[in-house]
């Protein structure tokens, strides 16, 4: 929680310090859970953040996408034949920002990809507790996502004659 503390205060230094050292500690203690779910779980969120901290250093920010990367791995091999409801969560948080950060760069095809997979885990979890807030909030989220990714980009458009106009002009 100190590297988010620290992130949303504007020092990212302290903030990726802090992470490296929740990191640490979690690769300490392995044993120290019964349910090794649980600690990837903890582990997978730390990934993720230090993910989003490295983003605000332009220099670093291809790193992003292999801590993301390394947060999916981490959570699926938690429990590779069921993830818990509250680890399916955390892989759609995670595909949430992964998705965000590739239509960012202009990855539309993988952006779209890791929403459409955050709008099923989203969609299951929603069938079983249709209240779950948080649920209800990150597929409001992915569906704004996927409505960007339904439009084509500016470069698409700039070099298109858009056929709905001709349409329009012939009626």
């Amino acid at each position: 929680r100190i590297g988010q503390i620290r992130r949303r205060l504007g020092q990212p230094e302290q903030a990726e310090d802090a992470y490296h050292r929740a990191l640490e500690l979690f690769a300490e203690m392995p044993n120290d859970f019964e349910d090794h779910e649980t600690l990837a779980i903890e582990t997978a969120i730390a990934q993720r953040e230090l993910g989003l901290t490295l983003q605000l250093d332009l220099q670093r920010r291809s790193r992003t996408e292999d801590m993301l990367t390394l947060a999916l791995r981490t959570l699926d091999a938690s429990n590779p034949k069921k993830l818990s409801d509250k680890a399916s969560l955390e892989v759609a948080r995670t595909l949430h920002e992964l998705g965000t950060l590739f239509l960012s760069s202009g990855k539309r095809a993988e952006a779209h990809s890791n929403h459409e997979r955050e709008l099923e885990i989203l969609t299951r979890l929603r069938k079983q507790d249709p209240g779950n807030p948080e649920a209800r909030f990150l597929q409001a989220r992915c569906n704004r996502n996927l409505s960007l990714l339904a439009f084509p980009s500016r470069r698409t458009e700039s070099g298109a004659t858009s056929s709905s106009s001709q349409d329009v002009k012939r009626a």
